[in-house]
């Protein structure tokens, strides 16, 4: 799938829009930066530099994935005393999936997303439609304790 980064101006949307038609006319999948005039290759290297000074990268478990190596960031341990996992004595969260849910099985690309759409209510919920998430009313009326739905 082709990407392109590009700024929120009119024109860097509509230059992001050209490019990402060249790319599919060209037969092509790469992301490419239209906002080369604030975002270069390397980045924000201060930005970096800082959260690498305040966070270390661990191994993190991913809703539907499972666990990635290095793909999370944990405070280093001269934080701790701002560290909300040891302040609260945060276990592991554990996600109970229902089995018709296949939120996993798309993120993975092993099953589409138009399958989805017709028959895990579980993903549905989630899955962006343009600027606005599609969250169908059955679901939008329930909430659980933290207010997510």
């Amino acid at each position: 799938m082709p990407i392109v980064v590009t700024g929120f101006e009119p024109l860097d949307i509509l230059h992001g829009t050209l490019m990402t038609i060249q790319q599919l006319e060209q037969g092509r999948a790469v992301v490419e930066n239209q906002y080369s005039r604030v975002l270069n290759r390397e980045g924000n290297l201060p930005a970096q530099k800082l959260v690498h000074q305040v966070f270390a990268a661990v191994d993190r478990k991913w809703r539907g994935i499972g666990t990635i190596p290095m793909s999370g960031f944990h405070l280093r341990d001269e934080f701790a005393q701002q560290d909300a996992e040891k302040l609260f004595d945060v276990a592991e969260i554990a996600t109970l999936e229902p089995e018709i849910c296949i939120s996993g099985q798309i993120l993975r690309a092993l099953k589409s997303r138009t399958i989805a759409q017709r028959s895990a209510p579980c993903v549905r919920r989630s899955i962006p439609l343009g600027r606005r998430w599609y969250r169908p009313k059955e679901l939008a009326l329930r909430t659980t304790p933290m207010g997510d739905t």
